[in-house]
């Protein structure tokens, strides 16, 4: 369903801005003396779009429209795992740049898939995940190395960690 809200102009406020992310960022700025009625309608619903409505002063407006796109990530990245190696788990880091449906999966070093740990849209930002060393059935893995990756439509890494009994 979509969703319908107008905004009505204040006094004290005379600027708003919109700010929306879909496969990059969007902003808008309106004058609300002008009397204008402004209509936001949700056209996807895989995921919620990132949207931010400040009402204010011009200065405040711009000064916290900066504030908000310097908070934005710029690009997907996977960090390294900590601790490593690891006994009994060990957290993923990892960082999303616009939404997107992501798959985080474990590999043992013949390339088999041996868990997967996410498999889901992510709205952008940054993320943590944990691994217990187990794989998707529940059993502990051997002591050893593993290939860990974050894959999306836009973006594909993958690297190495130790897991120890």
């Amino acid at each position: 369903p979509d969703l319908q809200q107008n905004m009505q102009h204040s006094k004290e406020a005379n600027s708003l801005s919109l700010i929306a992310s879909k496969c990059g960022l969007y902003c808008k700025s309106y004058d609300l003396l002008d009397g204008l009625d402004i209509i936001i309608r949700r056209v996807n619903d895989h995921y919620d779009y990132p949207l931010s409505v400040l009402v204010g002063s011009l200065d405040f407006v711009l000064a916290k429209t900066d504030e908000l796109i310097s908070q934005l990530p710029e690009s997907f990245s996977l960090g390294q795992n900590y601790p490593n190696p690891f006994n009994p788990v060990t957290n993923i880091p990892f960082t999303i740049a616009v939404p997107s449906y992501v798959q985080i999966s474990i590999y043992n070093l013949l390339g088999e898939k041996v868990s997967v740990l996410e498999s889901r849209w992510f709205d952008m930002g940054q993320f943590n995940i944990q691994w217990n060393g187990k794989d998707e059935y529940g059993n502990q893995l051997s002591t050893g190395v593993y290939i860990y990756s974050l894959e999306s439509a836009e973006f594909r890494q993958a690297k190495k960690l130790i897991l120890l009994k």
